[in-house]
């Protein structure tokens, strides 16, 4: 399930990232409220943020600071998709999180196993938008592969209220 999970990860963090500014949709967010406190420092992702559904089995919750560049993203899976709790310990939820300009392996961090764990308190959902809550750790992608320390984010006091709209381009 870990193995799905980050595998569905990588595809989308492939694609977000490799599609230019003018190639991407008109923001879908009409209420923009995603703000999160990252090792201590409180940041807001309000630039770029959406919702992704991915039919009633899963939703991609995405968000940037404008100010600077560092994004969060949130993949939660369930069948059916509902209000509740998710983890990733239970294979439901991956975090992600981006650090300043120029995403590379030396500063993706992500829920990958013991030593980082999220979850996500899923207060609503449906065709019009999200809310909700989360929390957690995520580790250095670059260490996952190396011995040795895996440096590791702390994120507290998540809060998401993304109102879904018709996409245009």
């Amino acid at each position: 399930m870990k193995k799905l999970l980050l595998l569905s990860l990588v595809a989308m963090l492939t694609i977000y990232s490799c599609t230019s500014k003018t190639d991407r949709p008109i923001d879908p967010i009409v209420k923009n409220s995603f703000t999160a406190t990252v090792d201590g420092v409180p940041e807001t992702f309000n630039f770029k943020d959406s919702i992704r559904t991915i039919g009633t089995t899963g939703i991609y919750v995405t968000g940037a600071n404008e100010t600077t560049s560092d994004k969060i993203m949130l993949f939660l899976s369930k069948d059916p998709l509902a209000a509740g709790t998710y983890s990733s310990a239970a294979g439901r939820l991956q975090m992600f999180y981006g650090a300043g300009p120029g995403y590379t392996f030396d500063n993706y961090y992500f829920t990958y196993d013991s030593s980082s764990e999220a979850t996500v308190n899923l207060t609503s959902i449906d065709s019009t938008g999200v809310k909700g809550t989360f929390s957690g750790s995520v580790v250095l992608e670059a260490s996952v592969i190396s011995s040795g320390s895996r440096p590791i984010k702390t994120i507290t006091d998540g809060k998401f209220d993304l109102t879904l709209k018709a996409t245009t381009r």
